[in-house]
């Protein structure tokens, strides 16, 4: 069902039902001034994010993690060598350089002699396995740590509630979201996203929906 706050009399009810509302708007039912995604804040004062569309389906969010400081060790062969065979670092760094991983050659790992510096074959460029590791070459003396950053993809699954939207909440000690995420095939900016200064609410498929909207 479908309820409507009036500023002047605490609650003018207009009760529709949730299932008639959901056929009637399509995909999206609850925006905020013609907008389907929106920030608001909940009754804790944390930030949270609005997605308005069909209750009918499981909706994927993709991220990426906060920045993570990591200790690299480059081994005796002049390489860094890192395990990303399931694709989920799309940010490096090494020490202050960031690497972009989508232009790395695929290349099969070099053949190495500790005799001889840093190698028997002639490589020394960054590079990618066909299984996904990627190495990092000129990066500091053998057997030395390095210090770098990732971030990692990530995927995240909400489901709406029964009056047909959802609340993302802030994945990041609960009060921080990454600078942008996907969803429904579309990028977000956080920051440029709308603030709404009340969120709708939904209780026992009542949407209860503030002043404003």
């Amino acid at each position: 069902m479908f309820l409507l706050s009036n500023p002047v009399n605490k609650f003018v009810s207009v009760l529709i039902l949730v299932s008639e509302l959901l056929i009637n708007s399509g995909a999206f039912a609850v925006p905020y001034k013609n907008n389907h995604v929106y920030r608001s804040t909940d009754t804790q004062g944390r930030p949270i994010i609005i997605l308005s569309g069909n209750s009918s389906t499981q909706w994927l969010i993709k991220y990426l993690s906060q920045e993570k400081p990591v200790t690299f060790y480059v081994n005796a062969c002049g390489l860094i060598k890192i395990n990303n065979r399931n694709k989920k670092i799309r940010r490096l760094s090494i020490g202050n350089t960031e690497i972009n991983l989508s232009t790395l050659p695929i290349n099969p790992v070099p053949k190495c002699d500790r005799e001889i510096s840093p190698f028997s074959v002639n490589n020394t460029s960054n590079f990618i396995t066909h299984n996904g590791v990627i190495y990092i070459a000129n990066a500091g003396e053998s057997l030395m740590p390095v210090d770098g950053t990732v971030q990692h993809f990530i995927e995240r699954r909400i489901t709406p509630n029964s009056c047909g939207f959802a609340v993302f909440r802030a994945p990041f000690n609960k009060t921080r979201f990454p600078g942008s995420f996907e969803w429904n095939n579309n990028t977000y900016q956080v920051g440029s996203l709308v603030v709404a200064p009340e969120p709708p609410r939904c209780t026992k498929g009542l949407i209860h929906i503030p002043p404003g909207y």
